[in-house]
């Protein structure tokens, strides 16, 4: 009963409530449903804390489907529409505009499926379901084959023992959890480690995770956990993974909050080599910049971790971070235009040319520099607020109406325009309409008509 009501807390009454509807729903077609992997290790880790008043409302939760010889690849996305049907009109979970917004995903090649409630905001709850099943690597590196299995299967082919924890969902057994690893044991002794001697040989991927959980939860390796994955390291097990893998965990790095103490850890095991021979990482650096989900501010790590890196070599990490077309543009511009603007700073350059090369940077770079140097946070802060308001009203559309050819002169203008704003120099702070007219003033005394017209046609 304590288990429960800690549930309760922890999850939430929502979420607390489909893992009681799932296991029920489970339990009626003769399955057990499981709730595994992180969520359960972020619920012992506040059961571990005194007191544990966090709240994990909004956290995604996946769900394992085990059923003996009743199990099938589609067992999961069965449970998973017949629990959607349920859900879909389901006026005490929500309201009007929430039913009409759950959604339902079906990934048939893996014999998964999700069901996406809206949360507060843009945020999603996200259920997935998986059927319990076993693996096999046919080579290091590789993805592994799959079939069926029971729970303790699937638990052993996670890659920490702090993962591999379940809670089952049954009426009868609900909230009683499975450990077949010692996890939660781990968990005490704050220990990342690993279920089997080849385990990074199999997915050289869980190299990145362990200094990603290390690093989250101050955790240190096991021993053998340490030695084994110097030794996948000595035998470049990294490079028997894709590009894109290598990308996925690396950014996971990059947003957690703790990530200068990730980075800590693969600079002593040699890791940061795979993505460039060149990196020098400095382990007595912090990075502490605001983090939104689904933004691109951890390119913001990204540019600390490559400081030392020219732009030839930068080119190269974007290209092995498989990054895309506007997180490349972010990070090139941000390289090309950054010596510039850290002059423009260290030799108080007027405010001109000064906002002239804040302005020809993208947001990361921009807190990439407050983030380097604290002394400059202000002033950069000032200059992203101008920034904001520094957007001219008038547009291509409003200079043509007032007689200006269409051309270049209209880039022109419309910068002119933004510097001065920047610099205060024409003011922000009154209506569309107001501002507008004091731009057609700007523009018509700084660009006479006739003159531009002679130029234009010149």
């Amino acid at each position: 009963m304590k288990t429960c009501l800690l549930m309760k807390k922890i999850f939430g009454k929502k979420n607390f409530g489909l893992l009681k509807e799932i296991g029920q729903a489970a339990q009626e077609d003769g399955l057990t449903a499981y709730l595994v992997g992180g969520p359960v290790r972020d619920f012992l880790l506040n059961k571990l804390s005194k007191p544990c008043t966090r709240r994990m409302q909004g956290k995604d939760l996946d769900i394992v489907i085990s059923g003996g010889e009743k199990l099938e690849e589609n067992t999961a996305i069965n449970l998973a529409k017949k629990l959607f049907k349920i859900w879909s009109p389901h006026r005490r979970l929500a309201g009007e505009a929430w039913q009409k917004r759950i959604k339902f995903k079906i990934h048939q090649r893996f014999g998964t499926a999700t069901i996406l409630f809206p949360e507060k905001g843009n945020q999603l709850l996200e259920i997935d379901f998986a059927f319990s099943r076993k693996e096999n690597y046919p080579s290091p590196g590789r993805l592994p084959e799959v079939e069926p299995g029971n729970i303790e299967d699937d638990l052993y082919r996670r890659d920490f023992t702090i993962n591999a924890l379940a809670v089952n969902l049954s009426s009868d057994e609900f909230g009683e959890l499975v450990d077949s690893t010692d996890g939660k044991n781990d968990l005490k002794k704050k220990f990342i480690r690993v279920l089997h001697e080849k385990s990074f040989l199999d997915d050289p991927t869980r190299i990145l995770r362990a200094a990603r959980f290390a690093g989250r939860y101050n955790f240190s390796l096991e021993k053998k956990t340490l030695t084994w994955l110097k030794e996948a390291i000595k035998k470049n097990a990294l490079f028997t993974i894709s590009r894109q893998r290598f990308r996925e965990e690396m950014v996971n790095i990059l947003k957690e909050k703790e990530s200068a103490h990730c980075l800590n850890l693969l600079a002593d095991w040699s890791v940061l080599s795979f993505l460039s021979p060149d990196i020098r990482w400095d382990k007595t650096k912090t990075i502490d910049y605001k983090m939104e989900k689904g933004d691109e501010n951890w390119l913001v790590g990204l540019l600390l971790l490559i400081k030392d890196l020219d732009y030839q070599k930068t080119e190269e990490i974007t290209r092995r971070m498989v990054l895309t077309r506007k997180e490349r543009k972010i990070i090139l511009q941000s390289k090309k235009y950054l010596p510039d603007a850290l002059k423009a700073l260290e030799k108080n350059y007027s405010l001109t040319h000064l906002y002239h090369y804040l302005s020809l940077l993208p947001e990361q770079g921009l807190i990439y520099l407050g983030v380097t140097n604290s002394c400059w946070t202000n002033l950069i802060g000032t200059f992203q607020r101008r920034k904001d308001k520094a957007k001219p009203v008038l547009n291509g559309e409003d200079l043509k109406k007032i007689g200006y050819p269409p051309g270049p002169i209209y880039k022109k203008i419309l910068k002119k325009i933004f510097q001065v704003k920047l610099l205060g120099k024409l003011p922000t702070y009154l209506s569309e309409k107001q501002t507008k007219e004091k731009e057609i003033k700007f523009v018509l005394r700084h660009f006479p008509l006739k003159g531009v017209t002679a130029k234009e046609r010149a």
